[in-house]
């Protein structure tokens, strides 16, 4: 070959520039046409995408409105939130690269999409025109989704509550419960997807025979979940870098001194027992 290219992902690559079955692009980076990407895998499309969406939309409002239940049981709902935690960390383990069982991987691959509220299960690629960075918009974009769920919810709930003024006050209550605890479940995904967006690999071309750098030898430095895609000061790394800063000031910063705050002021008060601040937070 006149111009060779290290591979960044070798198993994905089957030697002379080409990529194995499912992977194309730069460094075989991406999914081939008729495949989407789900943790770092590319599966095979779907027949039909429709029931994928159906039941994710179905499941997300199922869920939302049973948290909005569990707020008022506080210790099921910690409960809940330690299991989402620990399966994502599961997960998260299983997904390093070890020669885990294939069956093993599979499963796991679904189990971290769904406990990391991970919608790319919902194979948007398989509709056409999803790249790297509509896809992670779309899953950094998922507090927006939640919050207007939340919202539908709430507004339902609280016009079924006319004649109960406690009950409405109980349902603002559950709202604002509810809503933190989709944001400790979001932790993971919010913070995996904002390194994602920073880490970038060398990718070097003009190498010489079995790999060799030589002088007309060239290197770049290019995002590591898409290769396509340059890390310089220009294009759509740019709106990766300062979206990923947004999420981290958000999720690594913001998020955990707001609750911090709001427990030691509860303490202070000696809230801590009272049945309102637990619901609420």
């Amino acid at each position: 070959l006149d111009q060779c290219t290290r591979c960044p992902f070798p198993p994905r690559c089957a030697g002379g520039n080409r990529c194995v079955v499912g992977y194309a692009g730069q460094g075989c980076g991406n999914c081939a046409d008729g495949y989407y990407t789900l943790n770092d895998e590319c599966i095979e499309c779907p027949t039909d995408t429709a029931w994928q969406y159906a039941v994710l939309t179905a499941f997300a409002i199922a869920a939302v409105f049973w948290t909005f239940h569990l707020a008022d049981m506080q210790q099921q709902n910690e409960v809940l939130a330690l299991l989402f935690q620990f399966t994502q960390e599961t997960a998260i383990t299983v997904a390093m690269k070890l020669p885990w069982p294939a069956l093993l991987t599979f499963v796991f691959a679904y189990i971290n999409a769904f406990f990391n509220v991970n919608i790319n299960m919902a194979a948007p690629e398989c509709n056409g025109g999803w790249g790297y960075m509509e896809r992670w918009l779309l899953n950094a974009s998922v507090p927006l989704w939640l919050l207007a769920l939340h919202g539908l919810i709430f507004v339902a709930k609280y016009w079924l509550c006319t004649k109960s003024p406690e009950k409405r006050v109980r349902v603002s209550w559950q709202f604002k419960g509810s809503m933190l605890f989709w944001i400790k479940m979001l932790y993971m995904l919010m913070v995996q997807l904002a390194l994602n967006a920073v880490i970038c690999d060398v990718h070097q071309a003009n190498l010489g025979p079995n790999g060799t750098v030589t002088e007309e030898t060239t290197s770049e430095l290019r995002l590591r979940r898409d290769p396509e895609v340059l890390c310089d000061a220009e294009g759509s790394f740019t709106t990766l870098l300062v979206s990923s800063a947004v999420l981290l000031t958000i999720f690594v910063v913001a998020f955990p001194a707001l609750s911090l705050c709001i427990i030691r002021a509860g303490a202070k008060q000696n809230l801590l027992e009272d049945d309102s601040f637990r619901v609420k937070f």
